[in-house]
């Protein structure tokens, strides 16, 4: 978490790409030292996956900011048979007395950052999230789904092919 949040800059996709948004792959968000959200996410889902965490560990969730009424993306680990799972996330919560690169369980967000989890997936699961972190999982395939992800992962394919599980 620490590595990515302090080499890459936040900047927003419309700051970089004119033409609006994407996803990038880890390989070009470190090459270019400029990400949003989702290519922080999408950054650390695949160097966890390089590291041998198993996909079902770990979904990059879609969560609503409530104060800024913002959508963002982290990272959720989740370690064995827990159900409470670590956040990493590019964004500090002072409040907290956190910095960008300490990790916080979602139940801390969701009380003391006033976060929603709305959804989550990884390269197989698409999962919906009902009262705090209960996980819904849907019979929907996060490649129909989530586009952009499925060409960040296309993009990572390399990186992640002498990955089994």
């Amino acid at each position: 978490n620490s590595f990515f949040n302090d080499l890459i800059k936040a900047k927003p996709d419309n700051e970089y790409y004119k033409s609006g948004d994407y996803w990038q792959s880890p390989i070009e968000t470190l090459v270019r030292g400029k990400g949003d959200c989702e290519d922080f996410a999408i950054a650390k889902y695949v160097s966890l996956r390089i590291l041998g965490i198993p996909k079902d560990q770990l979904l990059i969730g879609i969560v609503r900011l409530q104060k800024f009424g913002e959508l963002h993306a982290v990272l959720l680990y989740y370690p064995d048979s827990e159900n409470d799972p670590w956040v990493m996330d590019n964004l500090s919560y002072n409040y907290l007395g956190s910095q960008r690169s300490q990790l916080i369980r979602m139940s801390l967000k969701i009380l003391h950052c006033n976060i929603k989890p709305l959804i989550g997936f990884n390269e197989n699961n698409y999962v919906e999230f009902r009262r705090g972190m209960k996980k819904h999982y849907l019979d929907k395939n996060p490649i129909n789904e989530i586009p952009m992800f499925t060409i960040a992962m296309y993009n990572s394919k390399n990186l992640l092919s002498n990955i089994s599980s």
